[in-house]
């Protein structure tokens, strides 16, 4: 995770042009037999999307039957499947339904990865328990 914030903090242009000026130096220094090496470019491709790669792990959904037994308040933590929070960081939250599944999100929060899925039905329940645990949060659909 720290190598991917390292990485992110670089601009992707800045990262790409990086990965084209030692692609084609190395194609001007050694010729075409620089593609013979194909793991460096795989090495040079991984670090390029190296925080984009880790982002899209590490946002797994989790799907659940029953949301409210999930969402827990404790000693000054919003905790959604295990995943604590400072709820004092939580000032909107992204539920609602999509047909036949409804979610939970927290996109005004990136560092707070935990993302739930549930049954539609459980969405109305779910915004009751959130604005009692965090009164002044927001709820955004």
């Amino acid at each position: 995770m720290w190598l991917a914030n390292i990485v992110a903090k670089v601009p992707f242009k800045i990262r790409l042009a990086f990965a084209l000026v030692v692609l084609v130096g190395l194609f001007i220094l050694s010729g075409p037999v620089i593609f013979n090496h194909t793991g460096f470019f795989l090495v040079l491709l991984f670090l390029l999307f190296f925080d984009r790669i880790l982002a899209r792990t590490e946002h797994q959904v989790h799907h659940v039957e029953d949301p409210v037994a999930q969402v827990t308040l404790e000693s000054g933590k919003l905790v959604v499947c295990g995943v604590a929070y400072p709820a004092s960081k939580i000032t909107r939250v992204a539920l609602g339904s999509d047909g036949d599944k409804g979610y939970l999100q927290f996109p005004f929060n990136p560092k707070f990865k935990a993302r739930l899925s549930f049954p539609a039905n459980q969405v109305a329940p779910l915004s009751m328990h959130i604005k009692q645990l965090l009164p002044d949060v927001t709820l955004v659909e």
